[in-house]
């Protein structure tokens, strides 16, 4: 492996250490019959966002906030696996771009 491939393989694992600090939430309020759901953008792993921040969000949308026991958020992991996949791929090919053969 040469010095390129080696700095593409550091920023890889760089960025999936990133994606898995800062996923991406969904906030959602649980309500008889429909969940409304609304994005809540990238936090700190060990800080999500609380119910106070999903039910400002929901009441910027129009939403009753009376209850903050039925606000709570959550990853999207299909966001995260699919950053991740990208960041993965994405190496991959670039490391196999700066690949040069040995002359025989």
């Amino acid at each position: 492996m040469n010095r390129k491939q080696k700095i593409v393989v550091g920023l890889a694992v760089v960025l999936v250490m990133i994606s898995g600090l800062f996923p991406a939430y969904e906030g959602e309020m649980a309500t008889n019959g429909d969940n409304l759901k609304c994005r809540l953008g990238h936090h700190f792993i060990f800080t999500p966002p609380s119910s106070y921040e999903v039910s400002r969000e929901m009441g910027s949308l129009g939403v009753d906030m009376s209850f903050l026991a039925r606000f709570r958020s959550r990853i999207l992991l299909s966001e995260l696996s699919v950053q991740l996949v990208v960041i993965v791929l994405a190496s991959v090919g670039a490391t196999l771009l700066l690949w040069k053969r040995r002359s025989e």
